[in-house]
């Protein structure tokens, strides 16, 4: 038993550092930093005032590890736009998500994983993609987190407010073969579409380069996947309005400003229109909030896991040693996103 790492991932799903934890249950930051450090295992008492604390019960800390859930994508976010708070904090929370589907899904048939592994220019691995995905070449995408979750992707939300992050990826559990997507749920409907298809480069293709150049090519990937030349271009139509920027953006769920930035990508427009047409955007303030709203799309699979177990909040709770709290929030992420 390692109370060390469990308590760890609290204080992190907390935001709290070591110093902020120990004053909360009047101990030294020096005996968290032993606990976490496995040094030695923490006594009773030092469980119960964690406990109180985090509202997470006692039995908790006392199960073994959690299951292998690396960085992922997360890895590559720079700290000059998320902090390494926030960046903890939705680690955590994705984990100890994953960990409990795993807990109460365990006999629940899960879909196969049929994600295609590409090593191509991400242009090219998002043709091969929609082909292998029997997507049309040249059409929109419907429901694009059905698409995904049909290849065996776990998407899990996360209901906290993490303003400089969309979503991140991995690939879980204990012999690395379930791929996972946390992705934030109070995002606008292209938002999250674009943030999926970004992170599903990260699933299937094998990095190379720098983390600039790897978040450069999954932007590449989302853009070519989300809206094909061979499709767009051909419903860019000139005069390039914004008007019929928003007919196409309902048309094809992506925003008005990645459609401005992809004509400009395929010479359909000028650098001169594009800079007019974002200062049109601007004016209009809808480089905020942009009108003409993309549903956001609903995960099913996390929720089947909790119907399947057929079980209430408490119920599970106990049975999980998770605090009924924090299940109650995760799965009003699922209503509220309906």
């Amino acid at each position: 038993m390692n109370t060390g790492e469990r308590i760890r991932q609290i204080r992190e799903l907390r935001g709290w550092t070591q110093t902020q934890l120990a004053q909360l249950i009047d101990k030294d930051q020096s005996t968290i930093a032993q606990i976490e450090g496995g040094r030695f295992e923490a006594s009773d008492e030092i469980i119960k005032l964690v406990a109180f604390a985090s509202g997470f019960p006692p039995s908790f800390f006392r199960q073994e590890q959690s299951l292998d859930f690396p960085l992922g994508s997360l890895a590559l976010r720079a700290h000059a736009t998320l902090t390494r708070r926030e960046k903890l904090r939705a680690y955590r929370y994705a984990q100890l998500t994953f960990e409990f589907a795993d807990k109460i899904g365990k006999d629940v048939s899960r879909v196969p994983v049929s994600l295609p592994r590409v090593d191509a220019d991400p242009l090219e691995a998002a043709r091969v993609t929609r082909s292998q995905l029997g997507l049309s070449p040249d059409r929109p995408i419907g429901h694009l987190v059905n698409t995904v979750e049909k290849m065996g992707v776990l998407i899990l939300l996360l209901p906290l407010n993490f303003p400089h992050l969309d979503a991140f990826s991995l690939w879980a559990g204990p012999n690395k073969n379930v791929p996972v997507m946390a992705v934030a749920a109070s995002r606008p409907g292209d938002r999250q579409r674009f943030s999926i298809s970004h992170e599903l480069w990260h699933l299937i293709s094998i990095p190379r380069g720098t983390p600039q150049e790897i978040e450069k090519n999954a932007d590449k990937f989302a853009a070519e996947f989300l809206t094909p030349i061979m499709g767009i271009k051909r419903e860019m139509i000139s005069p390039f309005t914004l008007t019929e920027i928003a007919k196409l953006k309902a048309r094809w769920g992506v925003s008005m400003q990645s459609l401005i930035r992809r004509a400009a990508e395929l010479e359909v427009i000028s650098d001169r229109q594009y800079r007019y047409l974002m200062q049109q955007m601007s004016m209009r303030g809808w480089r905020v909030k942009e009108p003409v709203d993309v549903p956001y799309e609903k995960p099913t699979a996390f929720p089947r896991i909790i119907e399947k177990a057929k079980a209430g909040s408490e119920r599970l709770g106990s049975e999980t040693s998770y605090p009924t709290s924090f299940i109650k929030s995760t799965l009003a992420a699922y209503i509220v996103s309906s």
